[in-house]
């Protein structure tokens, strides 16, 4: 009996042990089963799949839910199950992978490839693998991590297509892309890279000048100091700016560039950058000084076409007015001269043509002021009863439009002068006005009107009526309590206003 006492004791003990142990493997295993749905949590969040292929066996174990791809993963399955899903397009690259694996070359270097869901979709996984080896270094296993990289290859998809189209557009626009950080004075520029043949997608080339001056190198002196001359008055509101420059070409050519850009301050110091683009615009300058030098020799042969016809006109009422001095019939010689007035009218108008800039639109008032005055003065002389008044707006119209209402003008005032006051004292008024979308050109008196005795009729009211039909317009006649009133009424889109600089 004395004897089974410490036996008794020893079991006690060993039991006890046991229990420790079962309890520390209780906890491992709790332990393990949190750390497993952890790591499965993390997995499915981060749409990662661990695969432990038995490339004995070839069956493939993992701990991933692997449900989109119609696989249960809570039991192993056979490799040919992976291929299956295997894209295509991708099975001969992934077949030569998995030798480089396993002939031990890359080993963990990243490799994608593409799978196709039972649904039909396709999706990218990026994966990472080892291979496990026995000890006469044979592989035995692989073991393998691939991450969902689906978003990310459609967003470069989409960053690739930017691309593309940026570097058509920088293309097509002669552009270069720059930056340049103030603080340091780093330049970098970025432009389309040649196109290479076989290659389907182009890059924007960067460039990266450590000093300002290594840019100004190459720029037209000139123009280096009116650029180092900018002042902050230079940059609008929204801190933006343009500036042309010339490039100085090795064969010692210019290229011109307009550069324009933007004033931005990034990260929390308020660094200052200056971004832009700069564009080639040598062949537009060309274009457009082609096109000064066109529209100033064209303009220089308009004058010289309105400076011969404002000479034939002279030399024709010289021999109409030599004609007129000639006959001795009184109606015969009104006719005579009421053909000078018109020619003159058109003449003056050749005459102010020839002194404008701008020979495609003529300023009416002052055109219109003169020919009343000249009209007045070859009607009744220098001494006369007849006061003429003459306010017109100021407006301009195309030279066909100003010898139409010139013409008309003038056989307004012929009559009325010659008519209105038999006694020859009197005033004739020309008055223009814009009534809403129409000019109106009025000329009235207060004299007999047309029961004093003439009718007015004849080539000048024939004249009147096909002008104003040209016109689009309208005459308008208006006997009054004393004297008589003609308004001619012309639609403003005839004319427009004088533009002041």
């Amino acid at each position: 009996m004395a004897d089974g006492q410490p036996a008794s004791d020893h079991g006690g003990s060993l039991q006890a042990e046991l229990d420790r142990v079962r309890a520390e493997l209780a906890e491992a295993r709790t332990a393990l089963a949190a750390r497993e749905q952890a790591l499965n949590l993390a997995l499915g969040v981060g749409a990662i799949a661990i695969w432990d292929i038995d490339l004995s066996s070839g069956q493939v174990r993992s701990s991933s839910d692997l449900g989109r791809f119609g696989i249960d993963s809570s039991q192993p399955f056979d490799v040919k199950v992976l291929w299956r899903l295997l894209h295509p397009d991708d099975l001969q690259a992934f077949r030569a992978r998995l030798g480089q694996l396993l002939a031990g070359v890359d080993v963990g270097v990243p490799y994608e490839w593409r799978v196709i869901r039972p649904d039909g979709g396709t999706e990218w996984l990026s994966t990472r693998s080892d291979v496990i080896r026995d000890a006469q270094g044979q592989a035995v296993r692989l073991l393998a991590v691939s991450a969902d990289v689906t978003a990310l290859k459609e967003a470069q998809g989409r960053v690739a297509d930017i691309n593309d189209r940026l570097i058509l557009a920088l293309d097509a626009a002669q552009m270069t892309v720059w930056e340049q950080d103030i603080l340091t004075g780093v330049i970098r520029t970025f432009r389309p890279e040649e196109a290479v043949p076989g290659r389907s997608r182009r890059e924007l080339h960067e460039v990266t000048s450590d000093r300002v001056e290594d840019v100004y190198a190459s720029i037209h002196p000139d123009d280096v100091r009116r650029l180092r001359a900018m002042t902050p008055s230079d940059i609008d509101e929204q801190g933006r700016f343009g500036v042309e420059f010339r490039l100085r070409t090795p064969d010692g050519g210019e290229i011109i560039q307009q550069a324009r850009g933007q004033v931005r301050r990034t990260g929390r110091d308020h660094n200052v950058r200056l971004i832009g683009v700069t564009t080639d615009v040598t062949e537009d300058r060309r274009v457009k000084r082609e096109l000064e030098t066109a529209l100033r020799h064209r303009e220089m042969l308009l004058k010289e076409v309105n400076h011969r016809i404002k000479n034939s006109l002279q030399l024709i009422s010289s021999l109409l007015s030599l004609q007129a001095q000639g006959v001795a019939d009184a109606g015969a010689r009104t006719l005579f001269e009421e053909a000078l007035l018109r020619v003159r009218a058109v003449g003056m108008l050749h005459q102010r043509l020839y002194q404008t800039e701008n020979v495609e639109e003529l300023s009416l008032a002052p055109y219109l002021a003169e020919l009343a005055h000249n009209v007045a003065e070859a009607v009744t002389g220098t001494e006369t009863g007849i006061v003429l008044a003459v306010d017109t707006p100021e407006f301009s119209a195309s030279p066909d439009t100003a010898i139409s209402l010139a013409l008309m003008l003038n056989e307004l005032l012929v009559n009325a002068i010659k008519h209105a006051y038999p006694d020859g004292e009197g005033q004739v008024r020309v008055l223009g006005r814009i009534d809403g979308d129409t000019y109106c050109l009025r000329v009235e008196d207060d004299g007999v009107g047309l029961s004093g005795g003439a009718t007015r009729r004849g080539l000048g009211s024939r004249m009147i009526n096909a002008l104003i039909r040209q016109l689009g317009g309208e005459v308008l006649n208006e006997a009054q309590s004393r004297g008589h009133a003609v308004e001619l009424r012309v639609p403003t889109e005839r004319l427009a206003p004088v533009q002041r600089g």
